[in-house]
């Protein structure tokens, strides 16, 4: 983790990213896949394709209504939601919110305990 922070306060001071001990700093995807490279020797073009395979991977599954469970990461889920009725605050009128599918990430207990 501390690779990272590292990694992150070399691009802060490159104006790559925003601050990193504030609340305004971003990771992008290319910034994970630098990192990596640096660290496993592989080339920045390889670890790219290696990472959209993997979050396409993903998608996929998710698009399929299964769930993914990294070990010490996280599950990604596929939520259900019933049609419901809601109320347009402007006007007031009743109207009805369709029925959908929504995406949803809980951390695992062990990345919880290492957020804490």
């Amino acid at each position: 983790m501390s690779d990272l922070r590292d990694f992150l306060k070399k691009a802060e001071a490159e104006g790559e990213v925003g601050k990193i001990d504030g609340t305004d700093w971003n990771v992008e995807l290319g910034t994970i896949v630098e990192l990596i490279a640096e660290k496993t020797g592989f080339t920045v073009k390889d670890v790219k394709i290696v990472m959209e395979l993997f979050l396409e991977e993903v998608k996929s599954c998710l698009v399929e209504g299964n769930h993914l469970e990294i070990r010490n990461f996280g599950t990604f889920k596929v939520k259900n939601h019933k049609a419901r009725k809601a109320r347009n605050p402007k006007t007031g009128q009743e109207v009805v919110v369709p029925a959908r599918r929504k995406a949803a990430f809980k951390v695992s207990r062990e990345l919880n305990k290492m957020l804490k």
